[in-house]
């Protein structure tokens, strides 16, 4: 993450703008995959369709974040996302965010999930970094226009589930080149330690 330097030459310095973070997980389970929400409100401007935000984890997470990583804004009055906004890896423990279509406008707060992050267990919480910035000055400077520190929340708690069993597989067409339909019949496993609820998935590997 860039950080303020001696010079402006080598960085902006930006602690003096009163940029807002919050840090939210819908999970604490081990080898979960979760979602992380940053409650943001940018001081310097409107955070919109030209604007970056990189947001850098704690290093007791996974370096690539998690996996199938997808980010949106959710909206409080609907109590679902809104706009889906595109996010990648930027280099190691550090997510980059393309800003939305609609601004979200200055000392206005929004939320911004990310989804598909690896849980984790730590002794200690460490530190999110949010940083908002616009492509043109990302572009040629490589430097921020707003940043804030924002503490993680509780460890984690080993949440290992047991293997589900899988009663039917029932394919709609075996035609092949045509598309199909395929249908998974299971059976969770009785919760014994921590909760599965909505927010989890099951993956299926199909054949090559």
């Amino acid at each position: 993450m860039t950080i303020v330097g001696t010079t402006t030459a080598s960085a902006n310095d930006v602690s003096a703008v009163a940029t807002k973070a919050v840090v939210t997980r819908s999970l604490t389970n081990v080898m979960d995959m979760g979602m992380v929400a940053f409650t943001i409100t940018p001081a310097g401007a409107d955070w919109g369709v030209n604007d970056l935000a990189f947001i850098s984890f704690p290093t007791y997470y996974n370096p690539n974040i998690g996996h199938m990583v997808r980010c949106a804004l959710y909206d409080a009055k609907a109590k679902a996302d809104g706009e889906r906004l595109y996010c990648t890896v930027a280099w190691d423990y550090t997510l980059q965010v393309y800003g939305p279509a609609t601004a979200q406008k200055k000392a206005a707060a929004f939320e911004l999930r990310v989804y598909g992050v690896a849980m984790n267990l730590h002794t200690a919480a460490g530190n999110f970094g949010v940083g908002l910035t616009n492509s043109t000055y990302w572009g040629t400077d490589k430097k921020l226009t707003e940043f804030k520190i924002a503490a993680d929340t509780t460890t984690g708690v080993w949440g290992g589930k047991l293997a589900i069993d899988v009663t039917s597989v029932t394919s709609s067409s075996t035609v092949v080149r045509a598309s199909t339909d395929i249908t998974i019949a299971f059976n969770l496993p009785a919760t014994t330690d921590t909760v599965t609820n909505d927010a989890n998935f099951v993956a299926v590997s199909l054949p090559y």
